[in-house]
């Protein structure tokens, strides 16, 4: 199974497009998001990586913009002999959405990133409880 992400947020930093080599292009953006913000820790922010053709994905957006990201979790292993071996994690965006009109910041600050391979109320969720058993309390 193919699992991907998405998180809503604030678009906090757009970055210019890098040309790696002739095959390979790369941008990086910045996303806010506020919704676990309590007891004064502050925002967290993701960087994100649009890749080939996909890195005008973002033109169309400001920053400030609030927007929806739809992204994978990629691991890459590094080595190389004398250094220890390192594992880089990107998130790669594969596409960028104004949210759906109903879905603003505050109704979304339970779940702000969604595991969208799982079911929204995965394995214990309340109506399985119900169906599983009948304990009184």
């Amino acid at each position: 199974m193919s699992l991907y992400f998405k998180l809503r947020g604030i678009l906090s930093k757009v970055y210019d497009e890098k040309i790696i080599n002739d095959t390979f292009k790369k941008r990086t953006f910045v996303v806010e998001d506020s919704t676990n913000n309590f007891n004064g820790r502050g925002s967290d922010y993701y960087f994100f990586d649009l890749t080939g053709d996909n890195t005008s994905l973002i033109e169309s957006f400001a920053v400030g913009d609030f927007i929806e990201v739809f992204f994978n979790v990629r691991c890459k292993e590094y080595k190389k002999e004398g250094m220890e071996d390192r594992v880089f994690v990107t998130l790669q965006a594969w596409r960028v959405t104004k949210p759906r009109v109903g879905n603003s910041e505050t109704q979304n600050s339970e779940n702000n990133i969604e595991d969208l391979g799982v079911s929204k109320g995965g394995i214990n969720s309340e109506e399985d409880a119900d169906e599983e058993d009948d304990l009184s309390f």
